[in-house]
């Protein structure tokens, strides 16, 4: 599976959280409006091509998939 830096700079993050689940606000701490927008069309990416994050029932966190966890060993 090959993923664009941004989308590993967002699996990093819940690496480094030791997290499965993250909200927006999390993941694009002190981001510009420029790079949210990149990472809001890389997490969409992450979701429906890689199957790597799910967006949860609440809308504004993401959750590792299984294969997520797998890809992170954790």
């Amino acid at each position: 599976m090959r993923l664009d830096p941004i989308e590993v700079y967002i699996l990093e993050c819940f690496r480094q959280r030791e997290a499965t689940s993250l909200t927006f606000d999390e993941i694009f701490a002190e981001s510009t409006s420029h790079r949210r927008d990149a990472l809001r069309d890389a997490l969409v990416e992450l979701e429906r091509a890689q199957v790597l994050v799910r967006r949860s029932s609440h809308g504004n966190r993401f959750d590792l998939t299984a294969e997520g966890r797998r890809f992170l060993d954790v």
